[in-house]
């Protein structure tokens, strides 16, 4: 299980309580989380083109425009604990 998952699934948690459905198997947090997570493994424009502005503002200068959503999905994939190129 990886390290971003089980935090999502530890915050999803209270809030299944919160609203009274009692206690959340944490097996079912942890899956709800990886849904979560995996709904944003494609980033929208506005994300690669906050990534892509500050890497350029940090003299850092991807290839393409899609080179930047590609860096966000392997940081999507690590966080959801899969092998990563």
């Amino acid at each position: 299980m990886s390290e971003m998952v089980e935090r999502v699934a530890r915050a999803l948690e209270p809030k299944f309580r919160g609203f009274g459905h009692g206690d959340m198997p944490m097996a079912l947090a942890r899956e709800f989380a990886r849904c979560a997570i995996e709904a944003m493994r494609i980033p929208t424009e506005p994300m690669v083109d906050a990534m892509h502005d500050l890497a350029s503002a940090n003299g850092v200068h991807f290839a393409t425009f899609e080179d930047s959503g590609e860096l966000f999905k392997i940081a999507i994939d690590v966080a959801l604990g899969l092998p990563t190129p």
